[in-house]
């Protein structure tokens, strides 16, 4: 049986798609094959506009869509007024620019996380703090007429000074918090939900820099 060449393989995986989904315990998360991360990620042209143009859409939709960076960290009595198990259509977020220039912007994210797990919940409430949060990053590049994005860097920290109900980095299979705070099946779960309330904010995203008068910002 021959042996298919290591640079064959990589030029295959080089060549394919932007993102694969990694199958994780049954679950798919979107991984971009070259830096190895979880990752959503979309070209968009924009006809017509310049990088100056897109760059104030990508602001205006920041601003419109998020609260303010403070208020997500402060709110830790948040997730205790929401019904347990279920799934918020509408997805919150706090941002901080990192880095900007004409050609490329990055921004700091912070997502309202609300449990699913009544255990998680409970033992959070004890240690002080009901609150974890979902981290990532905004990635575009500009160009006249184009935007490339990606959402990245995903983590799940919590807001209690000791970090210990942290799932940590989503590239992580087993949760970095203690199995009272997180089983893996739950981690499995938190990652699943936290992916698909991205991609609702990632469906706007590009719904507004393609037609900011037209988009719907309370869905």
């Amino acid at each position: 049986m021959k042996m298919i060449p290591l640079a064959l393989i990589i030029l295959i995986l080089s060549t394919g798609l932007s993102i694969s989904p990694l199958v994780t315990q049954g679950q798919e998360l979107p991984i971009n094959p070259n830096t190895h991360l979880v990752s959503i990620s979309n070209v968009i042209v924009v006809s017509g506009t310049n990088q100056q143009e897109i760059k104030h859409r990508i602001e205006e939709w920041l601003a419109l869509r998020s609260n303010s960076f403070q208020t997500l960290f402060n709110n830790t009595q948040n997730s205790r007024k929401k019904k347990k198990g279920k799934n918020l259509a509408i997805p919150s977020f706090s941002y901080e620019k990192k880095l900007d220039s004409d050609a490329k912007s990055v921004y700091f994210l912070l997502m309202d996380n609300t449990p699913s797990m009544s255990r998680m919940e409970i033992n959070l409430s004890k240690s002080g703090t009901a609150k974890t949060v979902i981290q990532f990053n905004l990635i575009v590049l500009i160009k006249d007429g184009k935007v490339k994005y990606e959402l990245t860097n995903f983590a799940h920290i919590s807001t209690n000074p000791t970090g210990e109900a942290a799932g940590g980095p989503f590239e992580n299979e087993k949760p970095d918090a203690k199995r009272r705070y997180l089983t893996r099946s739950d981690w499995r779960e938190q990652k699943q939900q936290a992916i698909e309330k991205v991609k609702v904010l990632a469906h706007n995203f590009e719904q507004y820099i393609l037609h900011p008068s037209n988009t719907d910002m309370n869905f």
